[in-house]
């Protein structure tokens, strides 16, 4: 099997690094930026995606096949059909990125706010707003703000700033084009960004979940026995919920690197709701099993062999090429085909136990079950306190024999909701990452941890004086931003970043 393993050729073109490897077919391209959803604020969500769909405007009517996309830590630009086409395509591409044709700007606009309205939230981008919260990795699947207001400096501020010399990678399925040249500003590669689950989130979790299915998340540091786990799991799992119990049709199974030394792995199966109980219990009894006793040796060989199969396929090599090159841009060594082998092939019994075990203490498990199961904490629904102030009452008159009403109460460090059974949703000033203006009198405040305090002028009393405090006390960056003012201190903030 060793003698069958690909070799990757590693060079440079235009200060690019540049990996590339022959693969059967047509000649294949990418572009990668080290640049996605993570690194964008709530206020300026989806500005990224402009930039890529301003690229493309002169590039849909081309005879070969291309596309291109934002991940949530990457951008991609890629291609395929002769050599010489992928090569106009990756020239004509940067060509756009150093002169964006901003004049487009309201009409791509329209199209992505229309892209977005047929988009559906995916469960694992859901999931991954339950543990890291409305920032960074938790934005990975939530609403672009940025396409209702940025404007033209803004976006180019962040072209500009991200779409460098230094924050990309080239990948090709065959020796790299003759003389090809790639305008790209210089610009230093942008550093990872870290998964920084919310404090407040009790491990292992338990999340309610709509949907009639089950789904469990866990984070680990990435290596062989982080992806033996998942393909283990799903393996058991497949086994005991199609094969025997007849509960599922299939269980999805999705490994995602967030960063060169964070990974994501995600587990789902939908169900009926009888079978929900079944399904949750399956997934917690097999991950338990492996962080308990671990895996089988033959357990281990097959996923051994899964890797070293995949190389049968020659489209698996490129592939792999848009791994490393993601590894590369987030700071990870080129790993060969070879050195991946032989890392699965010293995995143990113990070594992969002890990621389960790791993986664990990070659970997060979805339902719609009525309850939250054993050593699974409930989710927080409310604010774990209060901020200190002076408590609002509502407009209008309190009739006797109504009942309790809401309260807000109003703070120097923030505000807080008093709902009446006693919880709180609670967002301090300092840790707040979205002001949104719903209208004139409106204010819709998230924090970090995705609770949300909304205030209308007409419901409270002194409502007008609450809203204007409000804007007073906000940092202007976090505002769901409308005019001319807010772009101009956007296009500041981007190039300081």
């Amino acid at each position: 099997m060793d003698q069958q393993l690909p070799e990757i050729h590693q060079t440079e073109i235009d200060g690019i690094p540049t990996l590339w490897a022959p693969v059967p077919g047509p000649f294949m391209g990418a572009l990668q930026f080290r640049v996605g959803r993570v690194d964008e604020q709530r206020p300026i969500a989806g500005i990224t995606h402009i930039v890529e769909h301003l690229v493309f405007h002169d590039l849909m009517e081309t005879p070969y096949d291309k596309n291109g996309f934002v991940e949530p830590a990457r951008t991609v630009f890629h291609a395929s059909g002769h050599p010489h086409e992928v090569a106009e395509f990756l020239t004509t591409v940067c060509a756009n990125l150093a002169a964006l044709p901003l004049d487009r700007l309201d009409h791509e606009r329209q199209i992505l706010v229309q892209e977005a309205s047929e988009r559906p939230v995916s469960a694992d981008g859901g999931m991954r707003y339950v543990r890291f919260g409305p920032q960074g990795h938790g934005l990975a699947d939530g609403p672009e703000f940025g396409l209702e207001w940025l404007a033209g400096p803004t976006v180019e501020a962040w072209r500009r700033s991200r779409f460098t010399r230094g924050n990309a990678m080239l990948v090709f399925s065959g020796e790299p084009p003759a003389g090809l040249r790639l305008d790209l500003p210089d610009g230093p590669r942008r550093p990872p960004v870290r998964p920084i689950p919310d404090p407040d989130l009790p491990l292992p979790s338990f999340a309610p979940w709509e949907r009639e299915a089950a789904c469990l998340t866990m984070l680990g540091e990435r290596s062989p026995e982080l992806t033996m786990l998942l393909g283990i799991m799903e393996r058991r799992l497949k086994r005991e919920l199609r094969l025997e119990q007849g509960a599922v049709y299939d269980v999805a199974a999705i490994y995602d690197p967030l960063t060169g030394t964070d990974g994501h792995l995600f587990l789902a199966a939908d169900c009926a709701a009888e079978r929900i109980d079944a399904v949750q219990a399956a997934m917690i009894s097999t991950l338990d099993a492996l962080a308990t006793d671990g895996p089988t040796d033959e357990e281990i060989a097959k996923e051994v062999d899964a890797f070293e199969r995949m190389f049968m396929d020659p489209m698996a090599v490129f592939g792999l090429m848009d791994t490393q090159a993601f590894d590369m841009l987030h700071g990870r060594p080129l790993m060969l085909p070879a050195e991946g082998v032989e890392r699965r092939r010293a995995a143990t019994r113990e070594s992969v136990r002890a990621a389960a075990q790791a993986a664990r203490a990070t659970a997060i498990l979805a339902s719609n079950a009525k309850e939250a199961p054993a050593a699974y904490t409930p989710a927080p629904l409310g604010s774990p306190s209060r901020v200190n102030g002076r408590e609002v009452a509502p407009a209008g008159f309190h009739l006797p024999g109504r009942g309790p009403k809401e309260r807000l109460i109003m703070g120097e460090e923030g505000l807080s909701i008093k709902f009446v059974d006693g919880s709180f949703s609670t967002v301090r000033y300092e840790s707040a990452v979205l002001c949104e203006h719903g209208s004139p009198k409106l204010r819709r405040l998230t924090g970090r941890d995705g609770f949300a305090v909304v205030v209308d002028a007409d419901h409270w009393k002194d409502g007008v004086a609450i809203v204007a405090e409000i804007d007073r006390r906000v940092d202007p960056l976090i505002v769901s931003c409308e005019d001319d003012a807010d772009n101009d201190r956007w296009t500041r903030r981007i190039m300081e970043l």
